[in-house]
C-alpha cells in the first residue's frame, strides 16, 4: 500500500475560497520551477491523507514574477509533489505573493512577500522574500534553449476553508510559452532566517531533479472545490 499523508487538517492555517474566484494571469511573465528529492518524513507531513507520495518523495518549488491586471505582481509557491486519484499533483506547502487575490487563490501557507528573477546569460536566479526577510534562493546555471513542449506542469491542491470546514481545491495551470529554458546542476538553498519548522527548511533539497525556466503568459485557474480534506 503506498503512504499516504499525516498531515493534521486542523492545523492549517487557510482561507476561504473566493466567493467569485476568477483566473489568474500573469502577463510578461519570468518564472523558474524547480523541483528536488526532500526527506520522506517532511513530505508525508505536508500531505493531507487524501494524497500518497510517489518515489521518490520531491519537492517543487516555482517562483514567477510578471503583471496581472497590468500592475507588477509576484509570487512562490513551495509544494510536495503528491498523487490524488493517481494523477500527479502539486501539493502546496508554503510561499509567498505580493497581491491578496494570488494569495486567496492558493489560500493555506501563503503570506505577503515577493519574488524577483534575474536572468543574465545562461545563468538564472531567483530570490524568494517575505517579512522575515530572503526565505531562499534559486540558481540555474548554464540554461539552455528547449522546446516548450518538453515542460510538464502539473495541476495544484491546496487547502481552503469552505463552510466551516477544510476542503482540497485544485488550480490548473496553462502556460503560452515564448521562451523554455532547461537547466543542469540547479541548486536551491534556504537562508539563515528561516527557522528549522519552517516549510522551506523542513523540505530542503537533497538531490536536485529538474529545473526549468520560462517566459510568456502563466495562467491559473480559479480554485475548484474536489472534497472535504481528510
Amino acid at each position: 500500500m503506498p503512504d499516504t499523508g499525516t498531515l493534521d487538517r486542523t492545523t492549517v492555517v487557510a482561507g476561504n475560497v473566493p466567493e467569485k474566484p476568477e483566473p489568474i494571469v500573469l502577463e510578461d511573465a519570468r518564472w523558474l520551477q524547480i523541483t528536488f528529492e526532500v526527506p520522506r518524513r517532511a513530505a508525508l507531513e505536508a500531505l493531507p491523507a487524501d494524497v500518497s507520495r510517489p518515489i521518490p518523495c520531491y519537492g517543487r518549488l516555482l517562483i514567477a514574477a510578471g503583471h496581472l491586471d497590468r500592475e507588477p505582481a509576484s509570487f512562490a509557491a513551495l509544494a510536495v509533489g503528491g498523487r490524488f486519484m493517481l494523477m500527479p499533483r502539486n501539493v502546496l506547502a508554503a510561499g509567498v505573493a505580493s497581491v491578496d487575490r494570488i494569495a486567496g487563490t492558493f489560500s493555506n501557507g501563503m503570506q505577503a512577500g515577493a519574488t524577483s528573477i534575474e536572468r543574465e546569460g545562461q545563468r538564472i536566479t531567483g530570490t524568494v522574500s517575505s517579512a522575515m526577510g530572503e526565505l531562499a534562493t534559486a540558481v540555474l546555471p548554464a540554461a539552455y534553449a528547449i522546446e516548450p513542449s518538453m515542460l510538464r506542469w502539473d495541476p495544484w491542491l491546496a487547502i481552503a476553508n469552505h463552510d466551516g470546514e477544510p476542503v482540497l481545491t485544485e488550480i490548473l495551470v496553462t502556460p503560452e510559452i515564448e521562451l523554455a529554458m532547461l537547466s543542469k546542476g540547479a541548486a536551491l538553498q534556504p537562508t539563515d532566517v528561516v527557522p528549522r519548522n519552517h516549510p522551506f527548511r523542513a523540505l530542503r533539497n537533497l538531490l536536485t531533479i529538474s529545473s526549468c525556466y520560462a517566459e510568456g503568459t502563466l495562467t491559473f485557474s480559479e480554485p475548484r472545490i474536489l472534497r472535504e480534506c481528510s
